[in-house]
């Protein structure tokens, strides 16, 4: 006797049958051919007779071609492989009273597990469209990284408080946090630019911030920053071989990003490089405005965005334009200097 062979299985039955010994028998008009499969319908036939043997076959590993439809199948009810469990179960057999509180059962636990396989979540796109509405350049990399960090945040302990249910403030607070680049002075000030260009009462915008400074708990944990994130500031010293204007041009592209929807709802707004050319001779030359080190960078840039908009336009008032395009009130202390130094320069 073989190895593979067993003392108990005759050698004419089972897995010892060849494949020419083998047959099939139709218990109707006795045929020995093989039986056909027939996919569209679910069935199983005998090819002489037409005897179904076996019928609701469905299709586990390609749900979606398995064309079962009520006019295919002959009205025996469709299988509904995406509808969720209830007085029936998939294969269109009624459910029993005492049975479906424990399919009710295994349905929420099938319907959390796919949930958690997923590689997006509902809150975490919302809070995405939201931040594409508040910056208009907001690149593809950009977004890739944010999805993947409040993603990924949802995945830790501190996750689970990422997003409260029962609030419906939970998209556009971490869509003010990721725009403000967690930084909670830049966040307070875009809220309340947020708040008054949509009209939102008191209870709206506190409930937006108590929900954002959550958010921005939370996402500093994650990327273990536990101290506030301070705005960038002019340098109090100077390195020869590198200029203001270089070392901040990252912020300064993020603080363009964000003013760049506003800009252009202006008529003839001035040329992005006619703003970024004063702004890098501003902080390249810091006798200009008197700068000493120390100064927030943001009312810099506001300050040359704020005279580039109105110096030869006089319809465009400077009380307008800082309300329109949101520029910090501290960016008027340098306008007389700049208004100056353009006067000259012309």
């Amino acid at each position: 006797m073989r190895d593979y062979e067993c003392q108990h299985e005759p050698l004419n039955r089972g897995v010892y049958t060849s494949e020419s010994q083998k047959s099939h028998y139709c218990e109707q008009c006795g045929s020995t051919e093989t039986p056909e499969r027939n996919e569209i319908r679910g069935e199983i036939f005998c090819p002489t007779c037409g005897m179904i043997s076996v019928e609701k076959l469905y299709d586990e590993l390609n749900p979606k071609t398995h064309a079962n439809t009520n006019d295919n199948n002959s009205g025996r009810g469709t299988l509904g492989p995406s509808k969720p469990f209830g007085i029936k179960d998939h294969t269109g057999a009624a459910i029993s009273s005492k049975h479906r509180k424990k399919w009710a059962r295994l349905n929420k636990i099938n319907t959390t597990i796919h949930r958690d396989a997923e590689d997006s979540n509902k809150v975490v796109e919302e809070s995405i469209e939201q931040l594409k509405k508040l910056n208009y350049t907001l690149s593809k990399s950009k977004e890739k990284e944010y999805r993947k960090l409040l993603m990924d945040t949802l995945k830790t302990k501190e996750g689970d408080n990422l997003f409260k249910t029962g609030t419906q403030y939970n998209a556009i607070a971490c869509a003010l946090v990721l725009h403000s680049d967690i930084d909670r002075r830049m966040f307070f000030e875009m809220l309340r630019d947020y708040a008054k260009a949509n009209n939102l009462d008191k209870r709206a915008k506190k409930s937006i911030r108590r929900r954002g400074l959550q958010i921005r708990g939370i996402l500093n944990s994650k990327l273990g920053n536990h101290s506030n994130q301070r705005a960038p500031v002019y340098p109090h010293i100077i390195d020869v071989n590198s200029r203001p204007s270089e070392i901040h041009e990252a912020f300064i592209a993020q603080w363009w990003g964000k003013k760049i929807g506003a800009i252009r709802t202006y008529s003839e707004p001035p040329k992005y490089h006619v703003i970024i050319k004063l702004i890098n001779t501003i902080l390249d030359k810091p006798e200009i405005l008197e700068l000493k080190g120390g100064e927030m960078l943001e009312p810099i840039l506001d300050a040359c965005l704020l005279i580039s908009m109105t110096h030869n336009c006089p319809s465009r008032t400077s009380g307008n334009v800082t309300e329109k395009l949101s520029l910090t009130a501290k960016s008027r202390n340098y306008s007389v200097r700049l208004k100056t130094f353009l006067d000259q320069d012309c």
